[in-house]
C-alpha cells in the first residue's frame, strides 16, 4: 500500500501503476462531512482509507484549471460579481503553485479539484502539502507534437501532474487537512487557537521524537522510578528553559507517563492523539462517505481529448462512480476575458484624490477562460458549476458513454432540492456545498476502462463546429513553438545566453526563460556588485523546484560545469527585505533554468480554441434556475 516515491522519479511516474488498487475493497481516499464542519453547515473533506506515512504520496494527482487575470477590477462591476469573486477566491491557490504562472499580466490563480478544493483549513495541523517539483518538473506528454497544430491546444488545461504529499503520519480515517500557506496561519481563527497554535503542535511532536528516541535508546538501563523521573525532568527543567512562555502549552500535548510516549507517537503525533474523535472508523466512512478512490489519469483513447479518466477498479451497471460536490459560480460572464485599459476616476469628486485603476476594455474581448471547458451548466442558466471531486476533470465525451451526470443519490452526500425553488443570484448566496452531482456507471465498466459521460447536444455541436473551423485554418500548417516544446529542446542542450560563445540565437516569440534560484551574499573577497551597481548573489539552490522561487530571469553568460553539464550568470529581480530588485546571480545550474509562456502567448489564448461548457442534462435542471432564456 506504501506511495513512498522520490520526488526525482514524479515527472516519469507511470499513473497506472501508481493507482494500482488491491481489490475492489481498498479504498485509499474517502469524501465525506468533514470532521470539523460548524453545526447545520454543508462542508466536507478528503479522509485517508489507509495509513499514509510521512512523505508518501496521496494518490490524488491533478489536472488544474488555470484562471487567467480572473480577479481583476474588470470583473468586479457589481457587488453580486464581487461577492462571487470573493468567495471562489476561497477555492483557488495562487500563482506560484501552477505552471502557468506567467500566463497573465496580473495573476494566475489555478483552481485544483480533489483535496486542493475539498480539503480543509485547519489551524492547529496541516498533515499534507504540495509537491511542486511533480507539476514543474514533469514529462511532456506526447498528445501534441512540436511546431504542429492540434484540436486540443488550447482547449485543455496545461496544468497537470499536482501532486500531494504527506508531510507527516496521517492515519486512516483521518482528514487530510493541506498546507495552505502562512497567511492562512496569521488570518484564521480556531476554537482551540486561544491555548495551542500548529506551531505549539510542531514543537510538541519534535519534543516527543526527542523523547522517545531517548527511551528507545536507555531505557534498558534505567529503573522504574527513573524513567518516571528522567521524564519529569525533561518536561520540567529541559523544555521549560527551552520553549520559554510557551512551555506549558507545549508540555500539555505530551503525555506524563512514559509509557503513553510511544502511543502518541503511533497515533501519528501529538494532535491525533490529543483529537482522537477527528479520526473516523471505517464503518462510519462507509455510512456517511464515498470512495473517490476510484479513477485515475492517463492518455485518453480520443486523440484530440488529452487525458482521460481510467477505471482503478471493476463497476456494475448502476454503481455510483463518485459522488461531485461543486463550487457554484453563478455569472457565466465572469468567464469572458477582455483587453485592459487603465480607468481614473475619484471616488468623492476632487481631482486631487483621483486614483487609477485597471479594467477590461469590454470593446476588446480576448476569448473566455478554459475553465469554461471544465464546468457543469445549461444553455439557459447564467449558472456554472465547478466539480471539485477527485478525477472528475479527466473524464471526457463519448457519444456512446458508459456513465452519465446527475444529481446525488447519496444518503449523506445529496443536492438539497429546496435550492431549486430559488433564483440563481439566491442559491449563489447561500456559498455552500448544496449542489451535488454523481458519476453513475450506465454499463458494466471493467478496470482499465477509460470512462465517459455525455457532455450534451449542444456542446457536440458547438465541437462539430470546431472541428471544421480548425480544419479550414490550421490543419497540415506550422504552429508557433510553445514554452511546453522547447522544454525538450533544452534537457540536454546549453539555453542561448546574451553574450559569450554558443548558441546565440533567440528564443521564439511568446517564451521566456525562468529560473528557481534560492541565493544568498557571495563569499568575502568577491565583488557584491557589478560595474554598473548592479547587486551580485550566489545561487544556493532551486528552492525545492518551488513556484514561490521561480524567477524571470535572462541569461547573460554561461560556463561548462565540468560534469558535462552547465552554469550560467543570470539576472532576475530578487527580493531582498520584502524590496524585489535586480541582481545578478552566479553559478545557477542548468537543472535549475526552464522555459515558459509569457502573458497571453500560450496556446490557451489561442483565438480559435474551443470553449464550452459540459451540459447538464436538460430534464433535470430547474426551471427556476434558468434565467438565461
Amino acid at each position: 500500500m506504501k506511495l513512498h516515491l522520490p520526488s526525482t522519479l514524479l515527472a516519469g511516474l507511470l499513473l497506472a501503476n501508481f493507482y494500482t488498487v488491491e481489490g475492489k475493497d481498498t479504498c485509499r481516499l474517502w469524501l465525506a462531512p468533514s470532521s470539523i464542519a460548524p453545526p447545520n453547515t454543508v462542508q466536507y473533506g478528503i479522509y485517508a482509507g489507509v495509513d499514509f506515512d510521512k512523505d508518501d504520496i496521496i494518490p490524488d494527482v491533478e489536472l488544474a484549471i488555470p484562471y487567467i487575470d480572473f480577479f481583476v477590477d474588470g470583473n468586479r462591476r457589481s457587488d453580486y460579481t464581487t461577492n462571487i469573486l470573493s468567495y471562489l477566491e476561497q477555492n483557488m491557490w495562487t500563482a506560484d503553485y501552477s505552471t502557468s504562472k506567467f500566463e497573465g499580466n496580473i495573476s494566475t490563480s489555478p483552481f485544483v479539484p480533489g483535496i486542493g478544493s475539498i480539503g480543509n483549513y485547519h489551524a492547529l495541523i496541516a498533515n499534507a502539502d504540495w509537491l511542486m517539483s511533480a507539476s514543474f518538473l514533469r514529462e511532456r506528454e506526447d498528445i501534441t507534437e512540436p511546431g504542429k497544430p492540434h484540436l486540443s491546444r488550447g482547449a485543455i488545461s496545461n496544468v497537470y501532474n499536482m501532486t500531494m504529499v504527506a508531510t507527516q503520519k496521517i492515519p486512516a480515517g483521518m482528514e487530510i487537512f493541506p498546507n495552505f500557506g502562512d497567511m492562512w496561519d496569521k488570518e484564521e481563527a480556531s476554537t482551540f487557537q486561544d491555548k495551542l497554535t500548529r506551531t505549539d503542535i510542531m514543537e510538541a511532536n519534535k519534543v516527543l521524537d526527542k523523547i522517545v528516541e531517548f527511551y528507545e535508546r536507555f531505557e534498558s538501563e534505567m529503573s522504574e522510578e527513573m524513567k518516571e523521573d528522567m521524564l519529569d525532568f525533561m518536561l520540567d527543567k529541559i523544555l521549560g528553559a527551552a520553549a520559554g512562555s510557551r512551555a506549558a502549552v507545549i508540555r500539555s500535548l505530551i503525555p506524563p507517563n512514559y509509557r503513553k510516549l510511544r502511543k502518541v507517537k503511533e497515533a501519528g503525533g501529538t494532535f491525533q492523539y490529543r483529537f482522537r474523535d477527528l479520526i473516523r472508523k471505517t464503518k462510519w466512512l462507509e455510512q456517511n462517505g464515498v470512495c473517490v478512490d476510484t479513477m485515475y489519469p492517463a492518455k485518453s483513447t480520443i486523440p484530440a481529448a488529452g487525458r482521460g479518466a481510467f477505471a482503478s477498479r471493476d463497476f456494475a451497471e448502476g454503481d455510483t462512480i463518485t459522488v461531485v460536490p461543486t463550487v457554484l459560480l453563478g455569472a457565466r460572464e465572469l468567464m469572458s476575458m477582455y483587453e485592459f485599459t487603465t480607468i481614473t476616476f475619484s471616488t468623492d469628486g476632487n481631482e486631487k484624490t483621483e486614483t487609477k485603476r485597471i479594467d477590461y476594455d469590454r470593446t476588446k474581448p480576448r476569448g473566455q477562460q478554459v475553465g469554461l471547458n471544465y464546468a457543469f451548466g445549461h444553455k439557459e442558466s447564467t449558472f456554472l458549476f465547478l466539480p471539485t471531486a477527485p478525477m472528475v476533470h479527466y473524464i471526457n465525451h463519448n457519444s456512446a458513454p458508459n456513465a452519465r451526470l446527475q444529481w446525488s443519490t447519496h444518503e449523506t452526500m445529496n443536492y438539497d432540492k429546496a435550492t431549486w425553488g430559488h433564483s440563481v443570484a439566491e442559491v449563489m448566496n447561500f456559498k455552500s456545498n448544496m449542489v451535488v452531482f454523481e458519476i453513475e456507471a450506465t454499463k458494466d465498466i471493467k478496470k482499465g476502462e477509460e470512462i465517459f459521460i455525455h457532455y450534451g447536444d449542444d456542446w457536440v455541436q458547438a465541437w462539430d463546429e470546431y472541428e471544421r473551423l480548425w480544419a479550414e485554418k490550421y490543419e497540415n500548417k506550422p504552429w508557433p513553438l510553445r514554452a511546453e516544446d522547447l522544454k525538450l529542446t533544452f534537457k540536454e542542450k546549453p539555453y542561448p545566453v546574451e553574450s559569450g560563445t554558443g548558441n546565440s540565437n533567440l528564443l521564439p516569440s511568446g517564451v521566456a526563460t525562468a529560473c528557481f534560484i534560492k541565493c544568498d551574499s557571495v563569499p568575502d573577497g568577491t565583488p557584491r556588485e557589478t560595474e554598473d551597481g548592479t547587486p551580485i548573489q550566489q545561487f544556493t539552490g532551486p528552492g525545492g523546484y518551488s513556484g514561490v522561487y521561480l524567477k524571470m530571469c535572462d541569461l547573460k553568460e554561461r560556463h561548462e560545469d565540468g560534469n558535462g553539464s552547465y552554469n550560467y550568470t543570470v539576472t532576475a529581480s530578487i527580493n531582498s527585505d520584502g524590496v524585489a530588485e535586480l541582481t545578478q546571480v552566479k553559478e545557477v545550474p542548468h537543472s535549475a533554468i526552464t522555459v515558459v509562456d509569457t502573458a497571453y502567448a500560450g496556446d490557451l489564448h489561442f483565438p480559435d480554441a474551443f470553449r464550452h461548457f459540459i451540459g447538464i442534462p436538460n430534464e433535470i435542471f430547474p426551471q427556476n434556475w434558468r434565467d438565461a432564456r
